[in-house]
């Protein structure tokens, strides 16, 4: 016969359980739970990862401005996706190696034409972070630096204009070497303000109508424009402006 002491054999079973649980929040690290950023506030998420994330996308801009290209390529996973929403068109979509052939044409056009490409990231925001995922948004003004006036300040200063807005939406990833790198990425174009874009008509074919009709063409899908009507009795005077 063996005796127990249940007092003391209740106060193992809760030492026991004690442990137990213990050991199971010991055996999952914080940074394998996902972390879906509800408030841009929460503070539960891993500083050294966001720090990678965030210079990844800095360096995006960075690398391919100082026409870093190794170094710009290394940014990226093997099979990057590149999708480009423009106003007027149906997306234009590049992937793998075509990307990298796409991107290296791309920087090596602007050195031919004395152009220093200059991306300006704000309003970077991580939208969910995982210990092996992230995705991030921020918006990109583009300016297109004539290189072959830089020594003409004034002349620099004339010509260096924002021709180009995007929202830029990133998808990473952490790779088996623990390194970020995007996997793939879409940028909305947004098409700066130019009043020469405009389309300027005059409708005197029927002056003597009553109720006018006129058809406009050449229309960009997608884009909004204003319009202004101007009436005139005889040729003379405006009575109506809309």
């Amino acid at each position: 016969m063996i005796k127990i002491n249940t007092k003391k054999f209740n106060h193992l079973i809760s030492v026991s359980k004690l442990c137990l649980v213990f050991f199971i929040f010991t055996l999952i690290p914080t940074s394998a739970i996902s972390k879906n950023l509800n408030h841009p506030g929460q503070t539960d998420f891993n500083v050294k990862d966001r720090l990678a994330i965030i210079n990844v996308i800095n360096s995006y801009a960075d690398d391919y401005d100082h026409n870093n290209f190794s170094e710009y390529l290394k940014l990226f996973s093997k099979d990057i996706k590149c999708t480009v929403y423009t106003n007027d068109s149906e997306p234009v979509i590049v992937q793998g190696e075509e990307f990298r052939k796409f991107m290296k044409g791309l920087r090596l056009s602007a050195l031919e034409n004395n152009v220093g490409p200059l991306h300006f990231i704000s309003n970077l925001n991580i939208q969910e972070q995982t210990s092996r995922s992230a995705i991030a948004e921020t918006y990109v003004m583009y300016v297109p630096l004539d290189t072959s006036s830089l020594d003409l300040p004034e002349e620099t200063l004339n010509n260096t204009k924002i021709t180009g807005t995007a929202r830029y939406i990133f998808s990473l990833e952490k790779d088996l070497k623990n390194i970020w790198k995007i996997k793939s990425y879409v940028i909305v174009a947004y098409e700066s303000f130019n009043r020469s874009n405009g389309i300027r008509t005059s409708v005197l074919s029927h002056p003597n109508c009553s109720v006018c009709e006129y058809l406009v063409t050449g229309l960009r899908n997608q884009v909004y424009y204003d319009i202004i009507v101007k009436a005139v009795n005889n040729g003379t005077k405006v009575v109506h402006q809309y």
